[in-house]
């Protein structure tokens, strides 16, 4: 074993195992984590792996024990060394051998962190590098055959917060770098006419007091991207200037469109101005940009302010023209095409009830493809071969938005397509319901819906208003209904549309209104609906109290205390119950409020 020697207090000969300056190291690196809610450290004292120590995990929020809050893992090395030095420093040298650097680049790269110590092992500092494939690729090229190690520099992280930050930034940039082959590029020879935009990202755990001239004097990675949006090439340099707004305002030929979110990006090797989302002018490369981008409706006006700067040559900055020269014409035949097709899309979102702006960005190819097949069925009428093998109802996801589907079994695996709302569908079927042995019966649609259908995004809730106040319910109905109340809040405990809360609670009065056998089950129902609006007044309370005393149903009883935040009582209701009852009333909703 190798000693690291030093002198004791007496004059006599203390030695410190590297062994234990290691187990050290990877103590306070645990500590670090420890102090930062959302992330899980899965680093080991005495690991033998071949280049790594660990990882570090994200997670979503603090709730790091849901498998569904998980975000990305890090792979990480510490090192360890003491120094006898009475100072720290900012920043530290450390040699790192080619053979981990080989092997970091295999897994797209990996963070280094030292913990170097003071001959007492009790002051400290951590440092960092992030070995990315960039770095990784540009430190390779200086080794020649006889070298095994090479010298890099490691900065220190100042505390939780800071770390937090910079593990998110190696993972944002991780994303970017492993979509590039760097063996094949040669960065200083990329063609700038392939070029559409140049970006950097950065994240910030405090964004209320984030300060974008915070950054200047920082070292970001610079990517520029081709019109496909993929990463052609990346620089790391450091923003020397930035200014977050420049006080201008853009505008059309003819002044319809104007964006007034102008943006100066300056780093060692580029100038952009950068405004909207489609645009920006590269100073150094001399070349105007456009690349598409961004919303439904900044795509539109994209689109818009493009064909008139190609039928014109020109656009205002505040009064003033800014003129461009050589456009191919043949580009405006296809603006004009585009955005035919944009506003036929935003058309068809409309007749469907989807008046929010959506990401398109978010898109895929594959989202846009199954949207024009699934429309195209709905709109023309045309069926659709499906899996299944009975009806379904629910909703269908495309990019960021979900439809209403109702898909009829015609003959084998042939669907006949349509949208619940907007199309007239309230008593178009008729729907048979076995329920403990019982028939439910009804011909209204919107008493028939599961949870997932409230999903949908084109959600008509005034259609389904005016048809129940219109409508006679049947005792099968109410039965029904109530059901309807409880798939709804499902629906909004997942998504918290505050609308379907809304709708739950319009039900819910309804239901009241019957007065019928199962008027303590609606009262209850009614009741978790207030209390996830803040709206539980004494007068329930007093109600529920009770509906609880004089109730022999434990589930009736529970359901009182929770609502009641009477945790203790409702405890000891459950241990008298059923594994079987138990699992039943965790299906409900008002099973949310357990604790």
């Amino acid at each position: 074993m190798m000693y690291n020697i030093h002198m004791n207090l007496y004059g006599g000969i203390m030695t410190i195992s590297t062994l234990k300056t290691e187990q050290k190291s990877i103590n306070r690196i645990n500590e670090l984590i420890d102090k930062i809610p959302t992330a899980h450290s899965n680093i080991s004292q005495n690991d033998k792996s071949i280049s790594w120590d660990g990882t570090i995990d994200f997670y979503k929020n603090a709730s790091i024990e849901k498998k569904e809050n998980y975000l990305f893992s890090i792979d990480v090395q510490v090192k360890g060394r003491t120094t006898p030095k009475k100072k720290l420093t900012d920043k530290q040298k450390f040699d790192v051998q080619i053979v981990d650097l080989e092997n970091y680049l295999k897994k797209d790269g990996t963070l280094l962190l030292l913990v170097e110590f003071k001959k007492n092992l009790e002051d400290f500092k951590i440092y960092y590098i992030d070995l990315l494939p960039y770095k990784i690729n540009n430190l390779l090229k200086q080794v020649n055959g006889k070298n095994k190690k090479v010298s890099v520099n490691l900065f220190e992280v100042k505390n939780a917060k800071d770390f937090e930050k910079i593990c998110h930034n190696f993972q944002k940039n991780k994303e970017q770098q492993k979509r590039m082959i760097f063996s094949v590029r040669d960065e200083e020879n990329i063609n700038m006419e392939n070029v559409t935009l140049t970006k950097f990202s950065v994240w910030e755990n405090d964004l209320k007091n984030f300060k974008p001239e915070n950054l200047v004097g920082t070292y970001q990675y610079f990517y520029n991207y081709d019109s496909n949006n993929f990463p052609i090439s990346v620089n790391y340099a450091m923003i020397y200037n930035m200014i977050k707004k420049i006080p201008v305002i853009i505008s059309s030929s003819d002044n319809t469109i104007q964006y007034n979110d102008m943006e100066l990006i300056t780093s060692v090797n580029k100038e952009l101005f950068v405004f909207g989302k489609s645009f920006n002018i590269d100073y150094t490369n001399h070349t105007f940009n456009i690349t598409i981008k961004g919303t439904l409706k900044e795509r539109i006006n994209a689109i818009k302010f493009s064909i008139q700067l190609l039928e014109k040559s020109f656009f205002y900055v505040n009064d003033k023209k800014f003129v461009l020269t050589d456009f191919d014409r043949k580009e405006q035949k296809k603006f004009e095409e585009l955005l035919e097709k944009y506003i036929e899309l935003e058309k068809v979102l409309q007749k469907h009830n989807i008046y929010e702006d959506i990401d398109l960005d978010k898109w895929t190819e594959k989202d846009i493809d199954e949207f024009n097949i699934w429309m195209d069925a709905i709109e023309n009428k045309h069926e659709l071969i499906l899996k299944s093998e009975t009806s379904l109802i629910g909703c269908k996801k495309f990019g960021t938005i979900k439809i209403s589907i109702m898909a009829t079994l015609i003959s084998d695996h042939k669907f006949k397509i349509e949208t619940i709302w907007n199309n007239n569908m309230a008593f178009k079927y008729a729907f048979k319901y076995d329920c403990n042995g019982m028939e439910l019966h009804s011909n209204n649609l919107f008493l028939n819906l599961i949870a997932e259908a409230y999903e949908a995004d084109d959600i008509n809730y005034d259609e389904m208003i005016k048809v129940f106040d219109n409508y006679s319910l049947s005792d099968d109905e109410y039965t029904l209904m109530n059901f309807q109340v409880l798939d709804v809040l499902k629906t909004y405990d997942i998504t918290r549309n505050e609308k379907l809360l809304d709708y739950a609670y319009y039900l819910s009065k309804i239901l009241l209104k019957n007065k019928s056998k199962d008027y303590d089950i609606h009262y209850i129902n009614y009741c978790q609906i207030l209390k996830r609006k803040e709206m539980l007044t004494d007068e329930s309370k007093e109600k529920l109290i009770t509906i609880r005393d004089n109730s022999n149903q434990p589930e009736i009883k529970l359901s009182c205390c929770l609502l009641l935040d009477s945790f203790l009582e409702a405890n000891l209701i459950l241990k008298n119950m059923s594994e079987d009852n138990i699992k039943i009333f965790k299906d409900y909703p008002i099973s949310r409020f357990l604790k």
